[in-house]
């Protein structure tokens, strides 16, 4: 019950992607694997400090991929020509549309054709620019669509002059297209290691520091890399119920569709590797998440006589996402609260906040109560109840279900946290049975 789900969130604190293999320096390139966070480091300038923002950078190796795009496209115009018998103007809309949309299930469905997806930043200011200039080319692009297929329809049957329509569209379509290739990033992506991309033309100034943040890391992490492997396992959120992927207050009919579509089409975009919570680290208050130490803090002014007895930290093997955890214990150890944050790099500007209270009884039950989604996992040794609201109300809720109900205090914060270890490897291993994830395993 303590599981949270660490597929839907943002970020406002940095990812310790220098710390995990996701990406490295190779001559005068970077290589990373799909899905890594890149530190903050301009690519393109060489810039680290000032305002920066993360973007995605995608690139499609060409080979299957691209040839099965080409396959999509000739497969939807003989059922447009063959059997739907549609002809004229009439056609060259179906081929358009029916391969966008296609393709377009394909990118939802993953792992097509061996695309390669990860985060880099790029300075705000400069950002900002190449959005708008996106925005106007996007604008140039419809409007030649229109004149080139829609011309004629807008247009009275007697006007004599659709070939200028024709000519206008394909010539404010071509100074589209050179516009982007002189408005593209001065980095190249180009292929690299199955599952890898590499990027040319990186800023010297970048490379210097990114070789540096690659020697410290190797440095600091080198005892640890020697001694022991990595524990991960790999969720599948496509079986998970689509309130869990939500979350609370997701309300864009767009953003519900695409998830649900992305659950139908059991997208490998809702399959992700995570390391088990045995690899957490324990951090400090100061070195929390701001937004998590803003509802501890507001949680312990309520609450003066709970205390905090362990604060951890626990990255994704790409870097690309962080949980954070707080758990608190009641006076005489009679209740337990057990606060998350998690964070996507690719939104740095949010996150998503989860808590629940436990209690363990005489019984050998737990009694849970929380405001998240309950998973969808059979559990005779839980007794568990979702409440909407805050966590003051739901901490209310939940010390209404606790009476007439005999308690079993923890003897000492020690075997309160055992508790909780145990709580995690038993929903590991309940998650695991009912195929919502894979094995534990080790890597290096």
């Amino acid at each position: 019950m303590t599981e949270t789900n660490p597929y839907a969130p943002p970020k406002s604190a940095e990812v310790e992607s220098s710390t995990l293999p996701s990406w490295s320096c190779y001559g005068e390139r970077v290589v990373a694997k799909n899905g890594a966070a890149l530190p903050k480091v301009d690519l393109e300038t060489g810039v680290s400090d000032g305002e920066l923002t993360a973007v995605s950078r995608a690139y499609q190796p060409a080979g299957a991929g691209q040839a099965f795009r080409v396959v999509v496209l000739i497969a939807v115009y003989m059922i447009a020509k063959n059997v739907l018998h549609t002809d004229d103007s009439w056609l060259l809309w179906t081929v358009i549309g029916g391969s966008i949309v296609v393709n377009w299930l394909l990118r939802l469905r993953g792992n097509v054709g061996g695309a390669v997806t990860i985060l880099e930043y790029r300075e705000a200011a400069g950002e900002r620019r190449r959005a708008i200039r996106r925005k106007l080319r996007g604008g140039l692009l419809l409007l030649s669509l229109v004149m080139i297929i829609a011309g004629p329809w807008l247009v009275s049957s007697s006007y004599p002059n659709d070939l200028y329509l024709l000519l206008g569209g394909i010539g404010l379509l071509v100074c589209r297209t050179v516009w982007a290739a002189f408005d593209r990033p001065k980095t190249r992506s180009e292929s690299g290691p199955a599952g890898t991309l590499r990027i040319r033309n990186v800023h010297p100034e970048a490379m210097r520091k990114l070789r540096k943040i690659e020697a410290e890391d190797r440095e600091k992490n080198a005892d640890a890399t020697v001694s022991r492997k990595r524990r991960v396992f790999t969720s599948f959120y496509h079986k998970f119920p689509l309130a869990s992927l939500l979350g609370d207050g997701q309300k864009n009919p767009f953003m519900i569709f695409v998830v649900a579509l992305m659950k139908v089409l059991r997208s490998k975009r809702l399959e992700r590797e995570s390391f088990d919570f045995t690899e957490a680290v324990e951090i400090r208050e100061d070195e929390q998440n701001e937004s998590l130490r803003a509802k501890t803090s507001a949680w312990l002014a309520a609450h003066p006589d709970w205390t905090p007895f362990l604060m951890e930290k626990l990255p994704s093997p790409v870097g690309d996402l962080t949980i954070e955890t707080v758990l608190l214990a009641s006076p005489g150890l009679k209740h337990a609260a057990c606060f998350h944050h998690s964070w996507l790099e690719r939104k740095p500007e949010g996150g998503v906040s989860e808590f629940s209270f436990l209690t363990w009884l005489i019984d050998g039950k737990i009694l849970c109560t929380t405001h998240m989604p309950l998973l969808p996992i059979e559990r005779p040794d839980v007794d568990a109840a979702r409440v909407r609201g805050t966590e003051e109300q739901v901490f209310q809720a939940h010390l209404a279900r606790c009476n007439g109900r005999e308690i079993n205090p923890a003897a000492n914060p020690t075997e309160l946290r055992e508790r909780f270890q145990q709580e995690r490897k038993d929903v590991g291993a309940l998650l695991e049975a009912a195929g919502l994830r894979g094995p534990t395993r080790e890597i290096g």
